[in-house]
């Protein structure tokens, strides 16, 4: 379920007019050690099958949670640039389609991306029953989208010169 629009974490931060500065810093820097051992340690889970993950509680758990905390990592850093270039998002799709004017990302993996929101509100709100099809085309393929994206975000901040003071 969307945030409604003045609750957004992009629309806050850009209405706030105590807002951190953006920077390469606080949007990179920081979460690139913890975007790559999540990452890492999914990796190590790759080829798992849902039928595994359906009979091994612990293997489970933790796919699901290191998929969860990948793609609110993806999420975070696309309301942050969102806000940053004075973008209202009302909620995580919005936030990814934003980016996806080419200076970031590009239309295609903006779009690709936008179903990242609804998976991820599924493994953490646990509304619905989680798919472990998906959890497993999720783990098996999309992995290297979401470390793309992490590049696109940093080239695209080296190529504004933006600040790495906080």
């Amino acid at each position: 379920m969307p945030l409604p629009a003045n609750r957004s974490p992009a629309a806050s931060a850009t209405r706030s007019s105590h807002a951190r500065r953006f920077s390469r810093h606080t949007c990179s820097a920081r979460r690139r050690p913890a975007r790559r051992g999540v990452l890492r340690n999914l990796r190590a889970h790759q080829g798992r099958s849902a039928a595994e993950l359906a009979t091994n509680a612990d293997l489970r758990w933790i796919v699901e949670r290191g998929l969860q905390l990948a793609a609110q990592n993806v999420l975070d850093v696309a309301t942050h640039v969102s806000a940053a270039r004075g973008q209202d998002a009302p909620d995580y799709a919005s936030a990814i389609l934003g980016l996806g004017d080419g200076e970031v990302l590009t239309p295609d993996a903006a779009r690709s991306l936008r179903d990242l929101a609804g998976f991820r509100n599924v493994l953490v709100h646990g509304y619905l029953e989680v798919d472990l099809q998906v959890v497993e085309e999720v783990l098996g393929t999309r992995l290297d989208e979401l470390e793309a994206f992490a590049d696109s975000v940093q080239r695209g901040l080296d190529a504004q010169g933006a600040d790495t003071e906080d």
